[in-house]
């Protein structure tokens, strides 16, 4: 509770409201919170005692019934009051109450959670929409006052797990007006705490937890679930990237928090795949890589169209792209459908586009040499060589204008193209000696060939080789006698 020498330095009219609070008034709390907004700094953090005062667990009802709607109403408005001071109060004062008081905050968001944004109460005092936007608002000021570590607390796991796998369905739902949404009147849109932007954010703190992971598995249901949801996310980014209207519905710089979406959503595929080889193997199937990659691309198409705009706001999406097809191609059961379905969307068309323009950070021209190189190895695979070859000319005339000032990417981009056409030569000189027999897919002769790939091609700290052996089984199909080993081709 406050005390009386703060409560007398307030303004006469707040000195009533905070005795009405004090009280268990809940209107009072809410004329309260209304006038917080004309509050001084100091006065808000002389207050942050009173919001925090009706949070006690003790008062939180096993279930919602007309007998707890002070207590739940109460605690409603002292959400809604601390969320109106988070941001308007400069200083380290709301962040500290906020972590001070943060088991007594997570344990009525898992209430408001649990009775009125899954519908589990019968008796609903307040409506699924101001939940949805009361623990969202909660989960990003959480955020903000910790960098991500109040949230990841393990009574929330369940909450979290729920609210990623419902957030996109109920986006658009229970439309609330918007002079009852807690950011009402604040300097941050009541966009900027939507669950399909802050869930996915909390949920890549969690991602290091085993427990986290298992009870994500277990709250999901099975397998397909998690990875579809996952994917729904990518798709769902993709959809605002093609929408200019939602495009500039997002916080500013709208292009910038699009990209970090698309980040931490891909960050959550990579994790979830390293958990898991049978998630892993999943996502490829329900052609991860490919949706990834096509939504890379949209998101790139939209900063380059802007000529006011920072390109580097975009390299967070080639990056994470391709740090999760370094993960597959390193991990992956059968890396040449990765390979294959990431040049099916854009992949080398990302890679040129982001080349254009002033010079940028030496890592994001590494990931770039990188797949460079990979695409170099594998062209002895006869589904990426052929996909190669048919696109090898338009490749040459989109890459080669922008390598000028770049001499090891032009390097590497000479190689790829001499070896393209080396072995599309060698392919059609094959076919003409000898005919497939019918069992055979492609035209390579499918020998046990031990390709090794040095992982310093994929920018990984580790130096060690992965060996990938060609088999029937595959599209794994080998130039007959050719070997790769660390660097050189040898027939």
């Amino acid at each position: 509770m406050i005390s009386a020498t703060l409560l007398s330095q307030l303004p006469q009219d707040v000195q009533r409201l905070v005795r009405g609070v004090s009280n268990r008034s809940v209107a009072d709390f809410e004329q309260l919170c209304d006038r917080l907004i004309y509050c001084s700094a100091s006065e808000l953090c002389m207050l942050q005692p009173v919001l925090y005062m009706h949070l006690d667990p003790d008062r939180i009802p096993e279930k919602s019934t007309p007998a707890a709607t002070t207590d739940i109403e109460l605690a409603q408005w002292s959400l809604t009051g601390i969320i109106n001071t988070f941001n308007n109060c400069p200083g380290t004062g709301p962040n500290q109450y906020l972590i001070s008081a943060w088991d007594r905050v997570a344990l009525w968001l898992v209430f408001f959670h649990n009775q009125f944004i899954m519908r589990r109460a019968s008796y609903k005092p307040i409506n699924r929409r101001l939940a949805v936007d009361l623990v969202g608002c909660m989960l990003q000021c959480s955020t903000a006052a910790s960098d991500g570590d109040l949230a990841t607390t393990p009574a929330l796991y369940h909450l979290l797990v729920e609210l990623w796998l419902i957030a996109l369905k109920i986006k658009d739902e229970d439309a609330l007006i918007i002079s009852q949404h807690p950011y009402h009147q604040s300097p941050f849109d009541p966009s900027f705490a939507s669950l399909d932007m802050v869930v996915p954010v909390v949920l890549r703190g969690c991602m290091s937890d085993k427990a986290f992971m298992t009870t994500m598995l277990e709250v999901s249901g099975d397998i397909d679930t998690v990875v579809s949801t996952a994917l729904e996310y990518v798709m769902h980014i993709g959809s605002m990237a093609q929408d200019p209207k939602k495009v500039a519905s997002l916080p500013s710089p709208p292009l910038d928090i699009l990209a970090h979406m698309f980040w931490n959503c891909v960050d959550i595929i990579i994790q979830i795949s390293n958990h898991s080889a049978a998630v892993r193997e999943e996502f490829i199937l329900r052609q991860s890589v490919r949706r990834i990659f096509l939504v890379c691309r949209l998101i790139q198409l939209q900063i380059f169209s802007i000529e006011s705009t920072d390109r580097t706001f975009g390299k967070p999406t080639l990056v994470w792209s391709f740090e999760y097809l370094v993960a597959l191609l390193v991990h992956a059961d059968d890396t040449i459908p990765v390979l294959h379905q990431a040049l099916h969307s854009n992949a080398f068309e990302i890679v040129a586009m982001s080349l254009e323009g002033p010079p940028v950070e030496a890592d994001f021209n590494d990931h770039n040499e990188s797949f460079l190189v990979t695409l170099e190895y594998y062209l002895v695979y006869d589904k990426i060589l052929t996909y190669a070859c048919k696109h090898v000319d338009a490749w040459s005339n989109a890459l080669e204008p922008i390598l000028i000032q770049n001499e090891a990417i032009r390097k590497c981009w000479s190689r790829v193209k001499v070896k393209t056409r080396l072995f599309s030569s060698l392919k059609s000189r094959e076919e003409m000696i000898r005919r497939p027999s019918p069992d055979e897919k492609g035209w390579i002769l499918r020998n046990s060939v031990t390709v090794v790939i040095s992982q310093k091609i994929f920018s990984l700290n580790n130096a060690r080789n992965v060996r990938l052996c060609g088999t029937v089984q595959s599209d794994a199909s080998v130039m007959p006698g050719t070997i790769i080993t660390d660097g050189a081709v040898n027939s």
